[in-house]
């Protein structure tokens, strides 16, 4: 029992560390020596596309005249008619590069790994990691398990 234990013990531990060395350790290789094949997998383009097509559509409902001004929807649909391609076209593995690129302590070709002030467990199958300090108008890299693999799938700035 005492060697099952400690077998489970280590399989946890061996879990919880995972992502923060393994697969940032991955990502800071890859984007430092600008390994496209390597950000391939580890980045899901399409969720990080996603997701910042989220967060521009609640921004502009929070900022465009509210919920019930009818020229802020105009202003809202222009802006989606418009930012949705743009976003697809604007957001590529280079663009995520030099967002991650840029975290590494404001120097150029500096591990943006350093930066990571705090990471923890959303949930068993995302992780999250913020780039700088609280309160300092840090970034959050959230990365989601598929199919055994940790892959970013949103930046948060």
């Amino acid at each position: 029992m005492r060697y099952f234990s400690g077998l489970l013990f280590l399989l946890v531990a061996s879990y919880l560390a995972w992502p923060y060395f393994v697969v940032f350790y991955q990502l800071d290789n890859a984007i430092i020596l600008n390994d496209q094949a390597k950000l391939e997998k580890l980045i899901d383009l399409s969720a990080v596309r996603t997701v910042y097509k989220e967060t521009l559509e609640n921004n502009l409902k929070n900022t465009v005249g509210g919920q019930n001004a009818p020229w802020g929807d105009l202003v809202r649909q222009g802006v989606q008619a418009i930012g949705n391609p743009t976003i697809d076209a604007t957001i590529d593995y280079k663009w995520v590069r030099e967002r991650l690129l840029r975290l590494g302590k404001n120097r150029p070709l500096q591990s943006f790994a350093d930066s990571i002030s705090f990471a923890f467990y959303e949930s068993p199958t995302r992780f999250t990691a913020r780039i700088g300090k609280l309160g300092d108008n840090p970034t959050y890299v959230q990365l989601i398990l598929q199919d055994w693999s940790w892959r970013v799938t949103a930046i948060y700035e």
